[in-house]
């Protein structure tokens, strides 16, 4: 994975602290709202200072149910809803380890309605969050920051609109940094070098019906070298499986 990547990554964690903190400060304000004593008058003092501390204990136990999550696995493919479902899923684990903490030490919080508040809030604002991030993502790839280097082998016609696709979509994040009609011998020798001096991320081949020996030859080569293999899904599935 591209240092670029590793960087969003871990930027994420702090990120996804600070979202927690601040639905904690959300809910705790929606409670103390002149509305919501209305409907429900209060019955307990609760400082904001206190509350906080509580919190941000909560906050961590919550970072560490994520990772078991695998929200912060590298993989910058992932899907959005993907995302949103884990969130939801280590969410709702989150709320039920409080739930059994407020069961032993209820004197700690008075407040079912906090807990709920804060629950909710934290979906959404880690959501959020999330969306900043890919938004972040996006803008450098526009720029042409933090894309992965690819190259292209194979059938000319699948090649073009693949690498025309790359060209006019930056926000997909990939830059072609060569094609070549075939895994030659000659081409294993250049792109040996290129990746020397500038380091390939991916090779794409679009060589459905090519020969098993030209494939297999090529995914070890990827796979002794650190690189990404991926292919247009057709025939060629029938030879490979268990790849992305």
């Amino acid at each position: 994975m591209k240092r670029s990547e590793l960087i969003l990554m871990a930027l994420q964690v702090p990120l996804d602290f600070a979202m927690l903190m601040l639905a904690g400060v959300a809910a705790y304000y929606t409670r103390f709202s002149e509305r919501a004593v209305a409907i429900r008058p209060l019955q307990f003092e609760l400082e904001l200072e206190p509350f906080m501390a509580t919190v941000t204990g909560f906050a961590i136990a919550w970072i560490i149910i994520y990772a078991f999550s695998g929200l912060y696995k590298p993989d910058p493919n992932r899907k959005l809803a993907a995302d949103f479902s884990k969130i939801i899923l280590a969410s709702s684990t989150g709320l039920a380890a409080i739930t059994i903490f407020i069961f032993f030490r209820g004197e700690f919080f008075h407040s079912r309605f906090i807990v709920l508040a804060g629950w909710g809030y934290a979906m959404i604002f880690v959501f959020a969050g999330r969306l900043y991030m890919r938004s972040v993502r996006t803008i450098l790839y526009q720029f042409g920051l933090a894309q992965k280097q690819v190259i292209i082998i194979g059938a000319e016609k699948i090649r073009d609109i693949i690498t025309s696709a790359f060209d006019h979509r930056k926000s997909l994040g990939y830059h072609v940094l060569a094609t070549y009609p075939s895994f030659s011998s000659a081409a294993q020798k250049k792109i040996e070098k290129m990746h020397k001096s500038s380091r390939v991320d991916e090779i794409i081949f679009t060589s459905p019906k090519a020969q098993p020996e030209e494939a297999l030859k090529m995914v070890e080569f990827c796979q002794s070298n650190h690189i990404t293999f991926k292919y247009s899904a057709d025939l060629f599935s029938t030879y490979v499986t268990n790849m992305s």
